[in-house]
């Protein structure tokens, strides 16, 4: 994305190295905040054997269906309750393996005419993956006049970018360096004091 692309929220592009990836969605501009994945030889190792244990959960689902669908009839009664059972047992492990191969789900922030989204990061789970079928979304939604509260903080040694909404503090860029943060920081300032989305 183009300087120009981002006027008049920044005068430049993120900081070079930066984990915010920017972009041009319908919903307006997204800000993506990649989470850190930590490596480490016993990650690897849980990756190896979880990524071993499901080829043989997916070959012993795959194996069951085609029974169920071309086998004798007799057989579907008593593997239809162990497939399912089996499925609902498996299913989560995915979820557990992508976190372990791929990290949390990126924080995202849309900067709409009128409003500011936040999804944070995240672990990957299915209610995550698909919020509109199990109605689950930790997002928060503010006006512009509610960002006005948005301000850089120090609290334990560890720099934040916070704002009041209600009785609670939302944290921006949790897992962003210092020179992310204040990029961003500077975006969002420049968004809260804009008369207009363009």
């Amino acid at each position: 994305m183009t300087e120009q692309a981002l006027t008049p929220y920044a005068a430049t592009l993120p900081p070079e190295g930066s984990k915010i990836r920017v972009s041009q969605t319908s919903r307006g501009l997204l800000l993506r905040c990649n989470t850190p994945l930590p490596m480490s030889a016993h990650r690897v190792k849980q990756a190896v054997v979880m990524g071993v244990w499901l080829s043989c959960w997916t070959a012993t689902e795959l194996f069951t269906l085609a029974v169920l669908l071309f086998g004798k009839n007799d057989a579907r009664f008593y593997l239809l309750p162990w497939l399912s059972l089996w499925t609902l047992c498996g299913a989560p492990m995915w979820m557990i393996f992508l976190n372990l191969v791929r990290g949390p789900l990126p924080e995202r922030i849309f900067l709409s005419e009128l409003h500011l989204r936040h999804e944070p990061s995240t672990p990957r789970t299915w209610a995550r993956l698909l919020p509109h079928a199990f109605g689950a979304t930790r997002e928060t939604q503010v006006r512009r006049p509610q960002l006005a509260s948005l301000r850089l903080e120090n609290k334990r040694g560890r720099g934040r970018l916070v704002f009041d909404h209600g009785e609670h503090q939302v944290e921006l860029g949790q897992h962003l360096g210092d020179p992310d943060r204040a990029w961003l920081a500077d975006v969002l300032s420049q968004w809260v004091k804009d008369c207009g989305y363009r």
